[in-house]
């Protein structure tokens, strides 16, 4: 069973690049461009592990840390 991973990046083509290098090593990827569309779709999916840029456009990396606290 492939990991499940989850990139929060808001710059596109930097997204583009991490996905392909994931996808060829086999993983499964999920991209999301802002902290909220990620926390949101938490509601049907599970991620193994989340790479993400700490300067997202709606809240920081510190920010999207702390709600995944509060759900866990």
């Amino acid at each position: 069973m492939s990991l499940r991973i989850a990139v929060l990046e808001d710059d596109k083509s930097f997204a583009d690049l991490v996905i392909s290098w994931l996808e060829q090593a086999g993983y499964t990827v999920a991209w999301f461009s802002t902290g909220h569309k990620f926390l949101q779709a938490l509601h049907d999916a599970r991620y193994d592990l989340l790479i993400f840029d700490w300067l997202l456009p709606d809240m920081d990396g510190l920010e999207v840390m702390q709600h995944l606290k509060l759900m866990d």
